[in-house]
């Protein structure tokens, strides 16, 4: 299992945030693409036992993904900010993205992570802290805009070689003491190299083997 840690914070006005904000999906198609997973929350309206919420929508061959909230102390907020189903932790605690994962040790990993979250005045860029483990991990594509009303949208490209079995993102406020207001998380995973890849590597080597003969 691999943890990766964002802390939840903001930056100068840039842009709007559009209501419904998946706004950069990842470079392959959803669901049709071998190896890869797709989960988003939104409403927040499917809170399990232990205080796991199940996504509004998901794929993932390989499990359920959930968002956690391990101290119980997370509340639904009906409304805020003009946005309604708002996920709202407070006095520093924080969220755990669980995604299952294939087994089978590939390549890397690439995961592109977007959350639409809301500016409580902390003047802090959301940042990526990753614990120390023997993997490898590269964090590239990280970019953040908002709008006058507080939301601010923010998109991360993480990669890890080689892929786990399971992954844990950990979303912490960048105030560790402050509140942290979460409005839709989407994930996208892909395990490379993917299945169909390394069928059409398989037929390459064949064919150069013909040839050669």
């Amino acid at each position: 299992m691999w943890r990766v840690v964002l802390a939840v914070g903001a930056v100068a006005l840039v842009s709007s945030v559009a209501l419904g904000d998946d706004l950069i999906p990842p470079p392959w198609e959803r669901v049709t693409t071998p190896g890869t997973t797709y989960a988003m929350w939104h409403t927040w309206d499917f809170e399990m036992p232990d205080d796991h919420f199940l996504g509004d929508e998901e794929f993932n061959p390989y499990g359920t993904p959930e968002v956690i909230d391990p101290t119980g102390f997370a509340v639904v907020e009906s409304g805020y900010g003009g946005r309604q189903s708002v996920l709202h932790t407070t006095d520093g605690d924080w969220l755990e993205l669980h995604i299952p994962n294939t087994d089978v040790p590939n390549q890397f990993k690439d995961i592109y992570l977007q959350i639409t979250w809301h500016w409580d005045g902390v003047l802090d860029v959301p940042d990526v802290y990753i614990p120390s483990s023997g993997a490898s991990v590269e964090i590239t594509d990280e970019f953040h805009f908002g709008d006058p009303f507080g939301w601010w949208y923010t998109r991360y490209h993480i990669r890890i070689e080689p892929n786990p079995d399971f992954e844990e993102i950990d979303l912490w406020p960048a105030d560790v003491y402050g509140d942290m207001l979460i409005d839709q998380i989407v994930i996208d995973t892909i395990c490379a190299p993917e299945p169909a890849s390394l069928a059409l590597l398989g037929m390459g080597a064949l064919a150069m083997l013909r040839r050669r003969r």
